[in-house]
C-alpha cells in the first residue's frame, strides 16, 4: 500500500512535479489527498507494474485520462477512476470550482428562499 494520511505526502509529490502515481494499492486518505492535489493515483496489478518497470528510462509512457489508458511502447493498460474524479481532473477543478459550476442555480435558489436573518 502506498501513501500517508498526512496531506504533506501528497503535497511533496505534487511539488516535485508528479502528475501520476502507479501502485498496487493506496491508503484511502492518501488516494483522496493525491486526487485533491491534482494528481492521478492509478492502481495496477503486479504484472503491469513489473512490465512498466522493465521499460528503458528513455521510453515514453503516456497516461490518457480521457481514455483511461496507460500507453507504453510495448503495451497498453486500462485503469479505473470514478467519473466524478475524472471530471474534476480533466477540467482542473477543485471543490470550489465544482460549486461555482452551479453558481446560477445557487443564486436562483437563494433568491427564492427568504433570508430570515435579514430585514
Amino acid at each position: 500500500m502506498v501513501g500517508s494520511s498526512r496531506e504533506h505526502a501528497a503535497w511533496a509529490l505534487a511539488d516535485y512535479g508528479f502528475k501520476v502515481v502507479i501502485a498496487g494499492s493506496f491508503g484511502d486518505i492518501h488516494y483522496n489527498n493525491e486526487l485533491n492535489n491534482g494528481m492521478l493515483p492509478i492502481v495496477q496489478p503486479r504484472e503491469v507494474r513489473e512490465k512498466l518497470a522493465q521499460l528503458k528510462p528513455t521510453d515514453q509512457v503516456t497516461v490518457d485520462l480521457e481514455q483511461q489508458k496507460i500507453i507504453s511502447p510495448v503495451e497498453e493498460f486500462t485503469f479505473e477512476i470514478d467519473s466524478k474524479w475524472k471530471h474534476k481532473l480533466l477540467n482542473s477543478l477543485d471543490d470550489i470550482g465544482i460549486t461555482l459550476q452551479y453558481e446560477e442555480l445557487i443564486a436562483a435558489y437563494e433568491k427564492q428562499r427568504p433570508a430570515y436573518w435579514q430585514d
